[in-house]
């Protein structure tokens, strides 16, 4: 009977580099929830997705330690900022399309880490993202749109490139 092998616990540093990345992103996702809530959104919602980003870049720092960037994308923050400084559907239209890019992100780094607490990690911050994109696609009136609710045709970002910034 063949040995199974098991990975070892803790963070490859390949891995690393890519939660860094990721963790960058989610710094970025939170900035931008807090230039909605400071522009007038209110509600749980907002608040909730925006507490879930911290937590997610509190898990990837956790994770990778001292060499944890602890930074957003300044590029990405700027590119999106405007589209969070607004209320109604406008706003959640850009939250859904951060949310829906970035659960592309998430889906395709996936299959390109190598340790299991990593995996484990990204895994569940995906699952987690696609809920979010279906509670934002009701608030942007998409909740009757089949594809909004469960076809991802967004574009991920490409992390091993080290981002937008």
């Amino acid at each position: 009977m063949p040995v199974e092998t098991v990975p070892e616990p803790g963070v490859p540093a390949a891995d690393a580099e890519l939660l860094g990345v990721l963790q960058s992103f989610e710094l970025t996702a939170r900035d931008l929830y807090q230039v909605a809530i400071e522009a007038g959104a209110d509600g749980d919602v907002w608040r909730g997705i925006r507490d879930n980003h911290r937590a997610y870049a509190d898990r990837l720092s956790g994770q990778i330690g001292r060499a944890a960037p602890d930074a957003r994308d300044e590029a990405l923050f700027t590119e999106l900022e405007s589209g969070f400084a607004t209320i109604g559907t406008e706003l959640a239209n850009a939250a859904y399309d951060l949310e829906s890019t970035l659960l592309a992100t998430y889906g395709e780094t996936l299959g390109a880490l190598a340790g299991a607490d990593s995996s484990r990690s990204i895994a569940s911050i995906l699952m987690v993202e696609a809920r979010h994109c279906a509670v934002l696609a009701d608030l942007a009136g998409l909740g009757e749109d089949f594809a909004a609710l469960f076809d991802n045709e967004a574009e991920p970002i490409d992390v091993a490139g080290g981002g937008q910034g």
